[in-house]
């Protein structure tokens, strides 16, 4: 059976291979926004939530990883810029 999960989201879930969690997608993500010095904070209702975020120290991205991430700048503005507000 073909997957339908496209290459882009494929190089977003992606692990190294000795990495293994329930959520690789916000694992990568969260590991990606750290190594490139962003910041980021996951929403964690739960503790389980919580301890798996934090097991973002426990891998890297290589460095052609990060370049293939950086690829997919898609230009979105996804902050708030509070000097725009009256």
């Amino acid at each position: 059976m073909e997957s339908d999960m496209s290459d882009e989201n494929r190089l977003i879930t992606s692990l190294p291979t000795t990495t293994i969690t329930s959520d690789p997608g916000l694992l990568v993500l969260l590991r990606y926004s750290l190594q490139k010095n962003y910041i980021a904070i996951p929403k964690s209702a739960s503790k389980t939530s919580i301890i798996s975020n934090i097991n973002i120290c426990d891998f890297q991205l290589e460095p052609q990883e990060v370049m293939n991430r950086d690829g997919l700048e898609e230009a979105l503005i996804v902050d708030w810029d509070p000097s725009a507000c009256p």
